[in-house]
């Protein structure tokens, strides 16, 4: 379903089930995406989110705070207050902090768009337990302090972003 609660036009009932069950499989792999093919769902907009019924907005398992999260995201950027045409010129950290800056994002909500959506090769995320669990376990650590985590992070740069799916493979398994 899209955000405005309709069934995308012509889309199967099994199809609809696949990218359902594709989307709840990227949400456990960290990717944050509101569908997985906009072109079965192309009135997903900023406004259609915010006009949306909350119930509609926790499609795929959404709790009901990370869809009010969602919802005030939303808003920000519908408003003008989040820009988010800055965001290409901008530098990793710059982009975190002017999406950090808006009450419903944090440092992990910021960089994974920036890791998964921009492609943006060099961003590995302290916010992401499961990165530091990784972390810790691929280097005996009892614990991954900021320090730490810096130290290990400027060894992966300039492509961190290609470590992050190891490190969260080796958390989980």
């Amino acid at each position: 379903r899209c955000a405005t609660g309709k069934s995308p036009a012509g889309t199967p009932r099994s199809e609809n089930s696949a990218h359902l069950h594709t989307f709840k499989q990227q949400r456990q792999l960290g990717r944050w995406y509101f569908t997985t093919d906009l072109e079965l769902c192309p009135e997903l907009t900023p406004a259609a989110v915010v006009a949306a019924d909350p119930a509609v907005v926790q499609v795929g398992g959404t709790s009901m705070r990370k869809a009010a999260y969602l919802r005030t995201t939303a808003q920000a950027i519908a408003s003008g207050e989040a820009d988010l045409s800055l965001l290409p010129g901008l530098r990793d950290d710059e982009i975190r902090a002017h999406l950090v800056s808006h009450s419903a994002i944090g440092a992990w909500t910021a960089d994974m768009p920036m890791t998964f959506a921009s492609q943006r090769p060099d961003v590995v995320s302290y916010a992401d337990l499961a990165i530091r669990r990784g972390m810790r376990l691929l280097y005996g650590h009892r614990e991954i302090s900021r320090p730490i985590f810096q130290r290990h992070r400027r060894r992966y740069s300039p492509c961190a972003s290609v470590v992050a799916p190891h490190l969260w493979e080796i958390a989980g398994g």
